[in-house]
């Protein structure tokens, strides 16, 4: 996280509405791949999104020499799967299916359950076993699962 290419960009990004969530420089010193991982706080970031934003950032680095020789730059969204770590992450999920691992009075745990509440000191999640609070500090990894809807749903039965 303390590359000097994600505070040259930091700015860029931020300009355009976008969080940094993850940075990382990959790849061999000569052809590195910068991945940078971004996100919106209250929208959806699209495919032409990335692109935009990929665009942009090579152009920045093109025009100041920032990189030299043979390098890629991919910049994508979290996806599905990606863990929630910031309390903006799990407010733009409400209501969606998660998986949290937390650590138990017995040891390291996982529920999933829908996500019912974001608040400033934590979530609430509708279990099985009814609806549990998790404080920001308890939870080990948080995960949106995909969800399968039934074609079927909505199909008069003959």
């Amino acid at each position: 996280m303390g590359h000097f290419l994600e505070k040259e960009f930091l700015p860029l990004l931020e300009e355009e509405g976008v969080e940094v969530l993850e940075f990382l420089e990959t790849g061999w010193k000569s052809r590195p791949t910068f991945r940078i991982v971004v996100d919106r706080r209250d929208q959806e970031l699209s495919i032409d999104d990335c692109v935009l934003l990929t665009r942009k950032l090579q152009r920045h680095l093109n025009e100041h020499t920032l990189a030299a020789g043979d390098w890629r730059l991919e910049v994508s969204s979290p996806g599905i799967g990606y863990p929630l770590q910031r309390p903006w992450q799990f407010r733009k999920n409400q209501g969606r299916l998660v998986k949290i691992a937390f650590l138990g009075e017995t040891g390291p745990r996982e529920v999933t359950g829908r996500l019912m509440a974001v608040q400033e000191s934590g979530i609430e999640v509708e279990t099985a076993e009814g609806l549990m609070p998790f404080g920001y500090g308890n939870i080990a990894t948080a995960r949106v699962l995909p969800e399968i809807q039934s074609s079927m749903k909505g199909r008069k039965q003959r």
